[in-house]
């Protein structure tokens, strides 16, 4: 298969990049910075320089390509202040708008990213594919991105709604992992909001699977059914690292410390999907 890429290089995408190409699929990865991807990719990889946020991808770029997978987003967890918040919402609205104003129809597939911050803050509700969008920032995110992947035209568009990705080699829970080992883990807020979670070896398996399985399309979240609550995830890994886990720490005080952002680890969603995969990493001791 002959696939496009976005994202190729980040926490998510390189991994995912690799297992493409051991597969034995033809990957092109779009990237602001040819010379940095070419160090982190497989030498097989070609790439097209071209800034998303700003430029429309050429048309000519899509030649001979049968599926993309769209994963470009700035990262979240930085302090969300206005300039940052802009740059959020650039990279992923403006970005699969400009990933798609040149596509040709005979693209067959798009594989597409969102996140369970759709939701917002739903406390003990229970949340699947058909639940309403909520409110904040994030949510607002999500749903003008979905709408920009839904102007796709080829055959197939799958949108998945990451839940919070797990590996200990990177993104969130490697930064929690320091932060426990420094004894300064502690559960936040309620500690009673629901975390909904995916492994990243399961996502990729996620995202493999919805690229070659053709009956499979539309929204789907990426979550392994099995939400633990903030609590709970904070004993798991404090009880990994046989630390002692501090006191709760209001919501006030994350407020303060993190402002708007807060409502990355404040907010509760209790995540389900219909997504059709026997999920390997359904606790946080198989992810840890």
């Amino acid at each position: 298969m002959n696939i496009l890429m976005t994202g190729g290089t980040g926490f998510i995408g390189k991994e995912l990049a690799k297992k493409l190409v051991n597969e034995g699929h033809k990957l092109t990865v779009v990237t602001r910075n040819e010379k940095s991807a070419k160090d982190k990719l497989p030498a097989s990889v070609k790439f097209i320089e071209c800034d998303l946020n700003t430029t429309a991808l050429s048309a000519e770029s899509f030649f001979e390509i049968d599926s993309i997978i769209n994963l470009a987003g700035e990262p979240i967890d930085s302090r969300w202040t206005k300039q940052h918040k802009q740059n959020i919402k650039t990279s992923r609205i403006a970005g699969t708008k400009n990933l798609l104003l040149n596509c040709p129809a005979s693209v067959k597939t798009l594989i597409s990213t969102s996140a369970i911050g759709f939701y917002g803050d739903r406390g003990n509700e229970e949340l699947t594919e058909s639940s309403p969008k909520g409110s904040g920032f994030l949510s607002d995110v999500c749903k003008e991105w979905e709408l920009e992947a839904q102007s796709f035209s080829g055959e197939r568009l799958v949108i998945l709604r990451f839940g919070m990705v797990l590996s200990p080699n990177g993104g969130a829970l490697k930064t929690l992992i320091k932060i426990f080992s420094s004894h300064v883990g502690s559960p936040v807020g309620s500690g009673q909001q629901w975390v909904s979670f995916i492994s990243l070896t399961d996502l990729h398996e996620v995202i493999l699977k919805a690229l070659k399985d053709e009956q499979i399309r539309g929204i789907y979240n990426a979550v392994n059914n099995h939400p633990v609550t903030n609590e709970n995830f904070s004993k798991a890994l404090a009880k990994k690292l046989d630390v002692i886990l501090l006191p709760r720490v209001p919501s006030m005080a994350i407020k303060l410390v993190m402002g708007e952002m807060s409502e990355l680890i404040l907010y509760s969603q209790k995540v389900k999907t219909n997504f059709p995969y026997n999920f390997k990493d359904t606790t946080l001791e198989s992810v840890f």
